[in-house]
């Protein structure tokens, strides 16, 4: 068949909470940290350079508390058996890239691409316009997007919409879900 009459897919997964659980391993660097239980409340009140130093710790140090995502995992190699583009693009940040592919390693996770954001862009800017340079570059006819937080899917599914037909997935506690953003 002809390449350009192939039918080009394109599936773009998140890390954190979608691919992995790593919860885990952030409640050990808080911990470690703050000598404290973890919560919302008090992750709110740290600053940026807090947030980064305790993200980083824990992807780097506390990587054995992260478990992987069976199902969406699953998803993923379905689609890459499919010969669809796999990209990972991840809010992590780009200086803790040897440590995030050795844990896609230990996870047997396989992609084609992998993004993660540099310092002083925030995690959802950053997403948006990875969906948007990636779909722009391969030109899929179909994306699938899996992520854990609605706001991105929400983004990219506005700013994608019309140029792909795009089929969004919100992950709640290891399951993927169809999305129907705003």
């Amino acid at each position: 068949m002809p390449e350009e009459t192939k039918r080009r897919r394109l599936s773009i997964f998140d890390v954190d909470q979608t691919l992995v659980h790593s919860y885990g391993s952030l409640a050990h660097a808080w911990k470690t940290l703050f000598e404290d239980e973890l919560s919302d409340t008090n992750y709110k009140k740290l600053s940026r350079d807090e947030k980064d130093r305790l993200i980083h710790l824990s992807y780097s140090k506390f990587a054995d508390e992260t478990h992987p995502n069976p199902e969406v995992i699953q998803k993923l190699n379905e689609a890459r058996t499919s010969g669809t583009h796999i990209v990972i693009v991840s809010g992590r940040h780009e200086d803790i890239l040897g440590p995030t592919k050795k844990l896609l390693r230990r996870f047997d996770i396989r992609y084609d691409e992998i993004m993660l954001k540099p310092h002083g862009i925030k995690a959802y800017d950053f997403k948006l316009a990875k969906a948007s340079e990636i779909s722009m570059r391969i030109g899929p006819n179909s994306t699938e997007i899996y992520d854990d937080l609605d706001y991105v899917l929400d983004g990219v599914h506005r700013l994608l919409r019309g140029s792909t037909e795009l089929k969004p997935y919100i992950v709640r506690n290891g399951t993927p879900y169809p999305y129907n953003p705003i």
